[in-house]
């Protein structure tokens, strides 16, 4: 058997070895490994991307003067996106659902 035919595994010391699993009593605890040394990348909004924040749901809307976002709970209510985009969770854009 030639080393690392098995792959490599990550430990909670940041190391990874050659055929050595490392088990975790849940998967949370694991994931939160894999999300400390391998963080995903911060979200790049596009127009037309719809998100949620504690406020409600909205969409990203880049027009000529700008990017803006729009509350779709209300009608005619919009925002700064550095003030709602804050803490904001990515849901979907809107061509995916067209």
């Amino acid at each position: 058997m030639k080393k690392g035919e098995h792959g490599q595994f990550l430990h909670s010391d940041g190391n990874t070895y050659d055929a050595c699993p490392e088990w975790w009593p849940t998967k949370k605890d694991a994931q939160a490994i894999l999300d400390k040394f391998y963080p995903k990348p911060e979200h790049v909004w596009e127009h037309g991307d719809v998100f949620e924040n504690p406020v409600g749901m909205w969409i990203y809307l880049v027009l000529a003067g700008g990017p803006i976002v729009s509350w779709l709970e209300m009608s005619n209510m919009g925002g700064t996106p550095y003030i709602q985009l804050d803490g904001a969770k990515f849901l979907f854009n809107i061509r995916e659902k067209i």
